[in-house]
C-alpha cells in the first residue's frame, strides 16, 4: 500500500526531482589532475653557514650563550642539520609516484668519492709546488697544507649541481641552504623552543635552470628542530606539487 499524498505534496516532489535533474545537467564534470611527468631526482645535502662548523671537527655541536638575566639563553646549532634537511625532503619526495629517487646513501657515496678526489688532487698539487724554488709556489703549498676538514667540506659544496646531476644520471637535482636552525633554552624559566629557516631549489639538469624555489621559516615551542624540519619538508613538497609538477602537466 503506497504512502498517501496530497496534490501539494506531489507537486513538491516533482519540483525537487526537476531541480536535481537541472543541477546534474548544469554542473560540469570534475576533471582529475593530469598525471605529472616522471623524472629521476637526486637530493643533495643542504649547505649550512660556515660559522657553524668547527675547523677541526666539522660535525661538532655548537653551543653559545646569549642575553642576560631573564633573557639569558643557551642556543645549540648542529652542522648536521644540512644533511637532516635533505633527508627530510628526500623522504617526502620519495612518496610521489612520479619521482624516481637516487637513494641518499648513493648520493653520500658519490660525494665521499668527490671529497677523496679533491683531497688527492690538492695533495698532489702541493707536493709539486714544494719542489719548486719559487716563493709563491711554497706559499701556495703551505696554504693547501693548512686546509681543514671544514675547508674541504666547503669545496665539495661548491661543485656545480648540474655536473653532479649528470654524473648521477638524473633529470633534476634538489639543492638548498639552511639559513637558521637551532634549539634554544631559557636559563631562567627553563623554556625550550626551536626555529628553522631553510631554502630549497629544484634544478633541471639539462638546461641548468631553476624550475622552482621556496624558502620556509618555521618556529615552535618544542625542543626539536628536527620535527620542524619535517614540517617544513612536508610544506615545501606540497607547494612544489601544486606550483611545479601539476602546473607543468596542465
Amino acid at each position: 500500500m503506497g504512502i498517501p499524498t496530497t496534490p501539494t505534496v506531489r507537486a513538491a516532489l516533482w519540483l525537487c526531482a526537476l531541480s536535481a535533474i537541472a543541477v546534474s545537467c548544469a554542473a560540469p564534470p570534475i576533471k582529475p589532475l593530469p598525471p605529472a611527468p616522471s623524472f629521476r631526482l637526486a637530493v643533495l645535502d643542504f649547505a649550512v653557514p660556515s660559522e657553524w662548523r668547527d675547523p677541526v671537527m666539522p660535525d661538532k655541536l655548537k653551543k653559545e650563550r646569549k642575553g642576560w638575566w631573564f633573557g639569558s639563553r643557551d642556543i645549540w646549532r648542529n652542522p648536521g642539520y644540512g644533511r637532516a634537511a635533505a633527508d627530510a625532503l628526500a623522504r617526502e619526495m620519495n612518496q610521489l609516484p612520479f619521482v624516481h629517487m637516487v637513494s641518499r646513501a648513493d648520493v653520500a657515496y658519490y660525494m665521499g668519492a668527490k671529497l677523496k678526489l679533491i683531497r688527492e688532487t690538492l695533495d698532489e698539487q702541493r707536493r709539486k709546488l714544494e719542489k719548486s724554488d719559487n716563493l709563491k709556489d711554497w706559499q701556495e703549498a703551505e696554504r693547501i697544507r693548512a686546509l681543514t676538514d671544514a675547508d674541504y667540506d666547503r669545496l665539495v659544496e661548491t661543485l656545480p649541481p648540474r655536473e653532479i646531476g649528470r654524473e648521477l644520471k638524473v633529470d633534476r637535482v634538489l639543492v638548498g641552504r639552511v639559513h637558521e636552525a637551532y634549539l634554544a633554552h631559557n636559563r631562567t624559566i627553563h623554556w625550550y623552543w626551536s626555529r628553522v629557516d631553510i631554502e630549497a631549489q629544484l634544478i633541471d639538469v639539462e638546461s641548468g635552470k631553476a624550475l622552482w624555489s621556496r624558502r620556509a621559516p618555521f618556529s615552535g615551542n618544542i625542543a626539536s628542530p628536527s620535527l620542524l624540519l619535517e614540517n617544513a619538508a612536508k610544506w615545501m613538497v606540497e607547494a612544489m606539487k601544486n606550483e611545479c609538477f601539476y602546473a607543468a602537466a596542465k
